[in-house]
């Protein structure tokens, strides 16, 4: 029974004791993982004509550094701030952009992806609203 024990030094995998007159050694708890990170990715829209912009807004958690990319080649690259922010970016052709967000060392990346579609210059598109769920 070490009823009067002090911790007296510390090292990164034992932790001495000073008990009844003798120094010993005992493990040192195991330092909480760190938490994995999140990524969250969102365009202002999905559909556009060829030329019209589109607004990439993201926001991460427990990430140190994040990216995005496409399947284009032409990359954003890095982002900041790493926590969330967005970009404006005018694709010529359907593009998925893909934000990947890295954490702590021993955490996997978390990935998130958009899909713009882009149609051609002259063609249509509509936004539909309505301020009532009823057609009188």
């Amino acid at each position: 029974m070490l009823a009067a024990a002090s911790v007296c030094a510390q090292n990164l995998d034992k932790e001495y004791i000073h008990a009844g007159g003798r120094l010993i050694a005992v493990e040192a708890p195991a330092p909480p993982a760190p938490a994995e990170p999140t990524a969250n990715l969102s365009a202002s829209s999905l559909s556009i004509v060829v030329g019209q912009p589109v607004t990439l807004t993201w926001t991460t958690a427990n990430a140190q550094s994040a990216s995005i990319g496409n399947n284009i080649g032409n990359n954003i690259g890095a982002v900041t701030p790493v926590a969330g922010g967005s970009k404006t970016v005018w694709p010529t052709a359907n593009t998925t952009y893909t934000l990947t967000a890295t954490g702590a060392e021993g955490t996997t990346p978390a990935t998130d992806q958009v899909e713009i579609t882009v149609l051609p210059a002259g063609s249509l598109t509509a936004n539909l609203s309505a301020s009532s769920p009823r057609i009188a």
